[in-house]
Order: C-alpha cells, then sequence, then structure tokens
C-alpha cells in the first residue's frame, strides 16, 4: 500500500477544515499541519513560508513541510 506524502495528507484534512470551520485556505492548512505534525509545523511558524495568515505561502508551506 501507498504511504501519503505530508503534503497530500495535509491539504484533505484543510479541506475538511475549510467546509467544517470556514477557514481560509492557509488557515486550514496550517492548522491540519499542526494537528498531523506538530513539531514540524511549529517549525515553520513566523517564518517565512507560514501561511496560517498569507494564503500566498501555501505552496511553499507544502514544499517545505514535506522535506522535514
Amino acid at each position: 500500500m501507498k504511504v501519503k506524502s505530508k503534503r497530500t495528507q495535509i491539504k484533505s484534512l484543510a479541506v475538511k477544515y475549510m467546509s467544517q470551520y470556514g477557514w481560509r485556505w492557509g488557515q486550514s492548512i496550517f492548522n491540519a499541519a499542526y494537528n498531523l505534525y506538530p513539531n514540524e509545523a511549529n517549525k515553520l511558524r513566523g517564518s517565512d513560508v507560514d501561511c496560517y495568515h498569507i494564503d500566498s505561502n501555501t505552496n511553499l508551506f507544502l514544499k517545505t513541510i514535506n522535506k522535514l
């Protein structure tokens, strides 16, 4: 069985957060990442790739967290 990448897992959960809570995409991505990979998300919190407040950072955030 193929293991899903961090990126895929985070995006899947983020879609659920958007529909359930009405959060923005960047907010949903960061919260999903924190829920699934708290140590990695904390390393990126407040960095140039943090997407919580800046939706346009989501792709870079996902690329970066996938490497951690």
